[in-house]
């Protein structure tokens, strides 16, 4: 088996065990407070931005507001991080250490609880890993990359 085959089979694994436990638990204090966000949508909150609203809102529209509505990106994103991390990792490295990287992550409990409760984490991660996969794919792409475009 290649080895992006069995990453792929690692996280969708991962992935399917985490959704099936989703509704075991009551929410917890920060989930339900972003679960009263979501029921009324603004462009911004006192504490932190919209975007865990708008994401809890899609997903209580689809499967209702339960624990497994409020909780269902939280997997997807922890999924979509690893798959980006693999892939980051791989093109920097090779193949073997983006699947040790994949694992590595998935093996910290604190990356675990993240991709079971629905907190401004799962999103942040996910959007701070996409963000700096695309930022060396532009170096990568641009041999002429200046660095002084960010000062």
């Amino acid at each position: 088996m290649s080895t992006t085959r069995a990453v792929w089979f690692f996280i969708v694994a991962l992935t399917a065990i985490r959704l099936s436990m989703l509704a075991t638990t009551d929410l917890e204090f920060d989930e339900a407070h972003y679960w009263m966000w979501s029921e009324r949508l603004a462009p911004a909150y006192f504490s932190k931005g919209p975007a865990i609203a708008f994401v809890i809102h899609a997903s209580t529209a689809v499967f209702g507001s339960n624990e497994f509505g409020v909780r269902f990106f939280s997997p997807l994103l922890a999924a979509g991080t690893s798959l980006l991390l693999f892939y980051f990792a791989r093109r920097l490295f090779n193949a073997t250490a983006g699947l040790w990287a994949v694992i590595a992550l998935n093996a910290t409990p604190i990356f675990n609880i993240g991709a079971f409760l629905m907190t401004i984490d799962a999103l942040s991660i996910f959007f701070w890993l996409a963000a700096m996969f695309t930022f060396w794919l532009a170096l990568e792409k641009s041999p002429q990359f200046s660095w002084y475009w960010p000062l």
